[in-house]
C-alpha cells in the first residue's frame, strides 16, 4: 500500500510521466484523415502535403474583406495568407476565422463551410474557466485538508466536530 510520503510522491510523479508520455505518444501518431473528418491544416499546407482539389481546415485572422484574406500561423513556418472565396457569413478585419473547403490553388480556398469569432470571445472562454476552475479548487480546500504525516487529503473537520467533509 502507499503509506508514506516518498511513496505517494514516486507514485504521483510516474503517473504525471505517464500521463505526458502518452500525450506525446498520440500527438506524435496523428496524421490528417478525411474519413474521420480530420483534414489538412496550415501545417500540411506549408509542408506541401496537399494539391490543389484536396479538402482543407485553416484557421486564421482575417486582414482584408474584399477580397477575403486570412492571415494563417503555421506551427514551425512564418505565417502565411490565403485568399478564400464563397464565404457565406459577414467578417470584419481582426476577426478569427476557421474555414473548410477545398484548395483550388497554392494559396486559394473555396470555402464550403466556416465559423468566425470576435477576438474578445476566446478571453472570455479563458476567463470563464478559470473563474469555474477556482470554484471547484475553493470547494475542494473548504472540504479537505491536507495530511502533513502521510501526504493524502482527509476531510475537514466542520464545526459541529465530525469529519464528514460534506456541507450542510
Amino acid at each position: 500500500m502507499i503509506d508514506t510520503r516518498s511513496t505517494r510522491l514516486a507514485a504521483l510523479l510516474i503517473c504525471a510521466l505517464l500521463f505526458g508520455g502518452t500525450l506525446i505518444a498520440a500527438g506524435v501518431t496523428l496524421t490528417p484523415d478525411p474519413t474521420r473528418n480530420d483534414f489538412p491544416n496550415e501545417d500540411d499546407l506549408v509542408a506541401s502535403d496537399v494539391a490543389p482539389g484536396d479538402r482543407v481546415t485553416i484557421g486564421g485572422t482575417v486582414r482584408s474583406t474584399d477580397p477575403l484574406v486570412i492571415e494563417a500561423d503555421p506551427t514551425f513556418a512564418d505565417p502565411i495568407e490565403l485568399t478564400v472565396t464563397n464565404v457565406a457569413s459577414a467578417v470584419s478585419i481582426g476577426d478569427e476565422i476557421v474555414v473548410h473547403g477545398t484548395l483550388t490553388d497554392e494559396w486559394t480556398i473555396r470555402a464550403t463551410g466556416n465559423y468566425a469569432r470576435e477576438p474578445w470571445e476566446l478571453y472570455y472562454m479563458y476567463a470563464v474557466s478559470a473563474i469555474a476552475g477556482l470554484w471547484v479548487l475553493s470547494r475542494f480546500l473548504r472540504g479537505w485538508q491536507l495530511d502533513r504525516s502521510t501526504g493524502g487529503f482527509r476531510p475537514r473537520a466542520n464545526e459541529r466536530g465530525d469529519r464528514s467533509g460534506g456541507d450542510r
